[in-house]
Formats: C-alpha cells, sequence, structure tokens
C-alpha cells in the first residue's frame, strides 16, 4: 500500500500470482520473488501504487492443469484459490483509492497460467499484463486482442515448455492482437530472475491505461 495516500487522488494496482513453491499459509513465501524489486522501483521512482500479493494454500492450484501438456482448456469456473484471490481483488479495489483504469496482473510459473486465466476471465478488467513462463487457452485469444500483454520465457524451460508462450502470443496475434514477447536464448525456469532486473518492465506496465 502507498505509504502516504493523498485525499482524492487514486492508485494504480498490480495483482501479483506467485509459483507453486511459494504456496502455503504463511503470507510470506508468495513474496519471494518479484515484490522486493517492485517495491524497490516504486521507492525509486516516486511512484506509489497498491501491491496485492495473495498466497495459494499447498493443496490447491491457481489453475488445475499440468505443465506438462502442450494445451488445455479453461474451466467453467476458477479454481478456489484463484477465485478467492478475484475476490480479494474486487474487495480491494472496493475499499481502496485504486485507479481502476490501472489495474495490472503480474504472475509466475504457476502464476503465469494464473494471469492468462484471468485475463481470458475478465478481457476489460486490467490494463495490461506480464505472464511469465505460463500458458493460457489459445481457443480464448480473441477476447484479449486488445490488452496489452508483454510476456516472457526462457527457451530451454524444462518446467513449463516455452511452447505455451509462444502458441498463446501466436493466437492473439492472429486475432488481431499486438502482444509483446521476450524469450530467454539459453534460458531456464527462473526467466523471471531477469524479468524483473530489468526496470523496462515496470515502466512499460505502468504506461498503460485501460478504457
Amino acid at each position: 500500500m502507498p505509504p502516504a495516500l493523498k485525499i482524492k487522488r487514486k492508485y494504480p494496482l498490480i495483482l501479483f500470482f506467485h509459483g507453486s513453491l511459494e504456496r502455503g499459509s504463511d503470507n510470506f513465501s508468495q513474496m519471494s520473488y518479484g515484490i522486493k524489486e517492485m517495491i524497490g522501483y516504486s521507492k525509486s521512482r516516486g511512484k506509489h501504487l497498491f501491491i496485492l500479493a495473495p498466497q495459494c494454500s499447498r493443496r490447491d492450484e491457481w489453475v488445475d492443469i499440468s505443465y506438462s501438456k502442450k494445451s488445455h482448456r479453461m474451466t467453467g469456473k476458477p479454481t478456489n484459490a484463484l477465485g478467492l484471490a478475484l475476490e480479494l481483488l474486487d474487495d480491494t479495489v472496493k475499499k481502496n483509492p485504486v485507479d481502476t483504469k490501472r489495474i495490472y496482473v503480474i504472475g509466475l510459473s504457476m502464476g503465469g497460467f494464473a494471469v492468462w486465466d484471468v485475463i481470458e476471465r475478465r478481457p476489460r478488467y486490467f490494463a495490461a499484463a506480464i505472464p511469465i513462463c505460463g500458458g493460457g487457452d489459445i481457443s480464448k485469444a480473441k477476447a484479449l486482442a486488445k490488452i496489452p500483454i508483454w510476456a516472457f520465457h526462457g527457451e530451454l524451460d524444462d518446467i513449463v515448455s516455452a511452447r505455451r508462450s509462444r502458441s498463446m502470443i501466436d493466437a492473439v496475434r492472429k486475432a488481431g492482437g499486438k502482444p509483446r514477447y521476450t524469450e530467454y536464448p539459453g534460458g531456464e525456469h527462473d526467466s523471471w530472475a531477469v524479468t524483473f532486473k530489468n526496470t523496462k518492465v515496470l515502466d512499460w506496465l505502468l504506461k498503460q491505461r485501460g478504457k
């Protein structure tokens, strides 16, 4: 939360989805990656923002899929964990001075799948999305044509194949969208490490505006 909320001013919000190893109930592990960099960016740029980082329990998943599959179809309803995260998001936006035209979503690995899932469920809700080493339902790509997306993946990722990101990006482009895609040559599953070190990524994200 911004340290000093100014009256009558609204602030951007970043919804962050962690990976599978950060699941639990300590309300701490989900901040292992990305959060420190986002907070550092906010302080160095003097740009206050909300960061919402829910934690998925160990017995649940953001999206109920097998990472080894080449594709999947989105379910009619989100998983319990993802549904609760979206309820938390709605409640946070309702009770705080959030700029509803600047709500963003970022996620890595299991959270990368969550990013694709939530923007397919709410295609007009988010101002921009950054899915890192994830994958989505290519049959829903048409709904994403107008959403600013910048996806990241490591070429040699052996946990979630880079084909998952490539196929989503290709599908969105064929639907008329203009998503950005960065694939790290020789990169493995932890492609979020270099992504979060690149301040241009958050520069791009926070410049996006919804309607």
